[in-house]
């Protein structure tokens, strides 16, 4: 499935039993991978055919129940996915590199997509509302508790088709712990992350909650996007601002094929 955009978002898996789960982990260790899951009873897991040397870790955490992983052919590289919630979806697209990337999904009904021919170095990538990661604010009164308990809207983080996601890169939805008002009520926001198709995002970079890079653009390295990017942009700073706009593409090299798979991706002629 290809990735335009997180509204347009839906998949149907089958689901894998704890047997079929476990004689893929055997072939990975004959390709010198690794797949480890733990508490997939009660939620479905679709892990399709992985290069050698893949490592793929799944923790969903007590009680969660609901949630769907989905992996399409092609992965390579490894990845350390936690999930604490209820119904929520982690999807990887066909091709997809993940090269010792931290998946944190911390909600209720939530939706983390990687589009197709992704590459991405060590990272993070965490979906939370900022309410203190399923755990209860101790204070005494029940209201507050309630308050400050995960709230039940969708919260999104998707990576468009053929993006490119430089190491050290951090992605969040919400501040790591709540902010609370003098009443112990949480007053810290949270808000979808969504990259278009063929984003460039350089090393060591940040981008927070409520953040929209349009398609085709670039951010610098050391980046703190704090405020969406238009399409066809180059961006940097700290926060991150536009430099250049409507500045041409970028590919991953200068090679015929690159360069061609670039106009393809963005519909240049």
């Amino acid at each position: 499935m290809k990735i335009e955009s997180i509204e347009h978002f839906d998949i149907a898996i089958q689901s894998r039993s704890v047997m079929s789960l476990c004689c893929l982990a055997v072939k990975q260790l004959f390709r010198r991978g690794c797949v480890f899951f733990n508490g997939v009873d009660g939620n479905h897991i679709s892990i399709e055919k992985l290069a050698s040397k893949s490592k793929v870790l799944i923790d969903i955490r007590r009680r969660s129940k609901g949630n769907k992983v989905i992996f399409e052919a092609g992965f390579s590289g490894r990845v350390d996915i936690k999930i604490s919630g209820d119904n929520n979806i982690f999807y990887v697209g066909k091709n997809t590199i993940l090269d010792n990337v931290k998946v944190e999904i911390l909600s209720n009904n939530a939706v983390m997509a990687i589009g197709e021919e992704v590459s991405m170095g060590k990272g993070r990538l965490n979906i939370s509302d900022a309410s203190g990661q399923f755990s209860s604010i101790v204070s005494g009164k029940a209201d507050v508790r309630s308050e400050n308990m995960p709230k039940s809207e969708r919260i999104n983080l998707s990576v468009g088709d053929g993006s490119m996601i430089a190491e050290g890169v951090t992605m969040m939805t919400a501040d790591g712990h709540p902010i609370l008002n003098s009443d112990g009520i949480k007053i810290s926001s949270y808000g979808d992350i969504t990259l278009g198709k063929h984003v460039w995002v350089g090393s060591n970079a940040t981008i927070l909650k409520g953040v929209t890079v349009g398609h085709g653009s670039v951010i610098g390295l050391n980046s703190v996007v704090t405020k969406s990017i238009p399409e066809n942009t180059i961006a940097v700073g700290i926060p991150c601002k536009p430099i250049k706009r409507d500045f041409g593409f970028w590919a991953r090299s200068v090679s015929t094929s690159n360069i061609e798979a670039a106009k393809q991706r963005l519909d240049i002629s």
